[in-house]
């Protein structure tokens, strides 16, 4: 059985970026100029699974911020253990490097 592909990020190919977190060169989409509203990916996923979202969504009213995880989508990431820790340290960065500050959230949420 053949998995089906990913619909494209279709416009919102110009809105893709890349930032190194803890050795991870990760790619992200931003897009729009509100508040933030961060996306974030399950195991083996990528952001081309939000492109259904991207697509209803007022980017007038949020700023849509989506990474791959490390090693996920076009995301890579060194040889490393690939536990939970890991990926949240990997998306705590991330929040941090994207001026986001859900560092905390993250945290709190985890508790």
């Amino acid at each position: 059985m053949s998995i089906p592909a990913l619909p494209g990020l279709g416009s919102f190919r110009d809105s893709v970026n890349r930032v190194t977190i803890n050795g991870c060169d990760l790619r992200y989409l931003r897009t729009g100029s509100a508040r933030p509203l961060c996306c974030s990916t399950w195991v083996r996923a990528q952001l081309e699974y939000f492109a259904p979202l991207l697509r209803h969504l007022n980017t007038a009213r949020f700023a849509v911020i989506a990474p791959d995880l490390p090693g996920h989508g076009e995301s890579r990431a060194p040889c490393a253990h690939h536990t939970a820790a890991y990926f949240t340290d990997a998306i705590a960065g991330f929040l941090e490097a994207a001026r986001v500050g859900g560092a905390i959230a993250l945290a709190l949420a985890a508790r």
